[in-house]
């Protein structure tokens, strides 16, 4: 059960990027932080988002702007 609810969170805390980088297009990291910690619902553990900023990175559903690596733009 444990391992369930870890992979829910994963899911919502891809969504609250998600949404949060679509309603934005450009955040830097510190407003992404913050605006992902008001939407969802549980303790976030900021290295869990971390890993799943990067994952979405990965997927190409945003990237890091080339001049200041703080900053997110979103993609898809």
């Amino acid at each position: 059960m444990h391992e369930r609810v870890l992979s829910d969170r994963k899911f919502m805390i891809d969504a609250a990027i998600v949404r949060t980088m679509k309603a934005r297009r450009t955040v830097p990291h510190n407003e992404l932080v913050t605006e992902v910690i008001r939407l969802v619902r549980f303790p976030l553990d900021i290295q869990q988002m971390k890993t799943r900023v990067e994952k979405l990175i990965e997927d190409e559903y945003m990237a890091r702007d080339e001049k200041e690596p703080s900053m997110y733009h979103y993609v898809a």
